[in-house]
């Protein structure tokens, strides 16, 4: 699976009504974003390519960690989407430089 087809599955697993939370991995329902790309990964093993990625980006928007900008009073599950889609994007980019 490459890097893309990963954050598709993990929009679609954080776009469900109750699919993102705050302050745990999981609720039972929902999943923050580590939480979600944990399940994911321990069914795909894309390493820490996307991991790393999620990191850069969140750095770039000023947040020490992923958990910091997840739990970030504010954050709703609406930018956790957007998030994820800023960080397709780079991968996107990086595709489309490669051609």
């Amino acid at each position: 699976m490459c890097a893309i087809a990963f954050i598709d599955d993990m929009l679609k697993l954080l776009s469900l009504p109750d699919g993102w939370c705050q302050g745990t991995y999981t609720n039972g329902k929902g999943y923050c974003l580590i939480g979600a790309w944990e399940v994911l990964n321990n069914k795909e093993k894309m390493g820490r390519t996307v991991l790393d990625r999620m990191y850069s980006v969140a750095s770039a928007a000023g947040f020490p960690s992923i958990a910091v900008m997840n739990d970030s009073p504010g954050f709703t599950q609406a930018k956790a989407l957007q998030f994820l889609l800023k960080v397709r994007e780079t991968f996107t980019k990086e595709q489309n430089n490669a051609v």
